[in-house]
């Protein structure tokens, strides 16, 4: 066989355990950092189980450099963990140089599949992009039990829906004596409706555990960040730490992948804009030490991921000033704080007064942005001044299959994500306003912008009157619109399905699904419609 087909064949599972040891190394090593140089002595034989494991893994598949750097880092640690002597500040440094450059040729065999000198690779912290993703998962046993074991009940249900069948095909087929045939008919049906109930409670299972297999703990992605926050903060020239709380909550392991780079851009905004100087820091008071805390918790059928720091908070006349100057408000508006906070979303916009390897740009934010809305998420910000700014970003637990509430408009079947729904009504007279030629829903002395459905697909058909008709009110947190339809049809499971390059990008559609009766509904972006109404109607 080919040396070098062995070698790729294999190199997908080296770079997913790679990645993990090489987790474990860096923790540790940033804890023997924060804790004066020391670490505990069952730490210190955990850090050399994993550069002894890297060490292997990388002579096995031929990275003779690979395994020569961990070499180097496994004998001084070999003389630590047995005691022969004591380590040294400049041991630990060593080992952390050793470190980065295991590391840079991790990302290079992750980008290239080739092994490189380290010093002939760039140091991602000046870039603290992230890893390539992995198209490999680790699956714990007793969930693929718990999946053959769903499989195997489904098998006995078809069995039972087969002899069921051969039953119904050899009574039509009595046609001459179906009088006498009526009451097996009766008795076959409810075995039939038994059996379809069953089926059906068994593929809920199986796709619950089907999904639960493709969950992984946030802290795999979390883990990622607490050197990636002590590089960026040394660049700045600030102290910064952070902290992490909910790293056992669950996520499909693609929205992780895809949430990965908007965290990066907001870690890094946080503390180039966010954190003062420690200079200033002691001048207010506060910790030299910045705090930037990253939280996860479950909420219903989402998760919130919040990111927030304890530095000098949004400078909201300032952020006002710019928008300003770049002509998106008027000299005289006085837009409320959501909207003020949304401007730093757009691209093009800094508040930095000078282009640096961390930021002034203009783009991440509007990468944060984009890719939140791709993954159908919403993100809010709470900002107080002088204490600090929280990001809280609202996802899907997966992008397989959601609850979606089902909705006519004209001749079309429209699925919309109950995530987003905030509420439906029956628009009545009262309720409907015009403000500047645009219907718009007042409720509750606030108002939200209206936009019919039908019209929006291109319906031909002649207009009707908006009163009377049902409204779904979808919500990002702040930001509200009333879609209105023709008749809301109630609510189902739907497998998300995507609609391919061939389509591309459809403005206000996430996918599509097959309903029960075989035909195609499109899934709404809720996300993506707020953004399009807000570039059209002010409200």
């Amino acid at each position: 066989m080919d040396e070098t087909m062995d070698t790729e064949a294999f190199l997908s599972d080296f770079l997913t355990e790679a990645e993990e040891h090489l987790g474990v190394i860096d923790a540790l090593l940033l804890q023997a950092e924060q804790s004066n140089n020391a670490l505990p002595t069952d730490r210190i034989h955990e850090l050399f189980r994993s550069v002894h494991t890297l060490k292997g893994m990388a002579g096995m598949m031929g990275f003779a450099r690979f395994a020569a750097l961990a070499h180097r880092m496994e004998q001084p640690l070999e003389e630590l963990r047995t005691g022969a002597r004591a380590f040294e500040e400049s041991d630990w440094q060593s080992l952390g140089d050793c470190f980065q450059g295991l590391r840079r040729l991790y990302l290079n065999l992750a980008g290239s599949g080739r092994e490189a000198d380290p010093s002939d690779v760039a140091d991602e912290s000046a870039s603290a992009a992230l890893p390539q993703q992995s198209h490999s998962i680790r699956v714990d046993t007793a969930r693929l039990d718990q999946l053959l074991e769903i499989v195997g009940e489904l098998v006995v249900h078809i069995t039972r829906l087969h002899r069921i069948s051969s039953e119904l095909s050899e009574l039509s087929g009595s046609v001459g004596a179906w009088e006498g045939k009526r009451q097996d008919a009766g008795i076959i049906a409810t075995q039939l409706s038994e059996v379809m109930q069953a089926v059906k409670r068994v593929s809920d299972d199986l796709q619950e555990s089907t999904m639960r297999v493709r969950m992984l703990p946030v802290a795999s992605l979390f883990g990622r960040f607490p050197r990636i926050v002590r590089d960026v903060a040394e660049i700045c020239g600030k102290q910064a730490r952070l902290t992490i709380a909910g790293g056992e909550t669950e996520l499909d392991k693609t929205v992780i992948e895809q949430i990965g780079d908007p965290l990066l851009h907001l870690i890094r905004n946080a503390i180039d804009h966010g954190l003062e100087p420690p200079e200033e820091r002691a001048r207010l008071k506060k910790p030299p030490l910045g705090r930037i805390a990253l939280e996860a918790c479950q909420q219903g059928p989402s998760i919130v991921i919040s990111l927030s720091d304890d530095g000098r908070g949004l400078d909201r006349a300032r952020i006002l000033a710019k928008a300003r100057g770049l002509g998106w408000f008027t000299e005289d508006a006085t837009p409320s704080e959501q909207e003020l906070f949304a401007v730093i979303f757009r691209p093009g916009f800094s508040t930095a007064e000078k282009v640096t390897s961390v930021s002034g740009r203009g783009v991440g934010m509007d990468v944060v942005y984009q890719n939140i809305l791709r993954l159908g998420g919403s993100i809010q910000i709470q900002s107080t001044p002088g204490e600090g700014t929280r990001f809280s970003i609202k996802l899907p637990l997966t992008l397989v299959s959601a609850k979606a509430l089902l909705a006519r408009a004209g001749d079309r079947i429209l699925a919309i994500p109950l995530s987003s729904v905030a509420e439906t009504l029956r628009l009545s007279e009262a309720e409907r306003k015009l403000v500047h030629g645009s219907e718009v829903l007042s409720v509750r002395d606030q108002l939200w912008p209206i936009m019919r459905l039908d019209r929006w697909f291109g319906s031909e058909r002649a207009p009707e009157s908006s009163v009377g008709r049902p409204a779904v009110v979808i919500s990002d947190g702040d930001r509200h619109l009333a879609l209105l339809v023709d008749e809301l049809l109630g609510q189902q499971d739907v497998v998300m399905k995507s609609l391919g390059d061939f389509l591309g990008a459809m403005p206000g559609i996430s996918g599509a699904t097959i309903l029960g009766d075989g035909r195609v509904a499109l899934i709404l972006d809720a996300a993506g419609l707020l953004a399009e109404v807000r570039a059209q109607v002010a409200v």
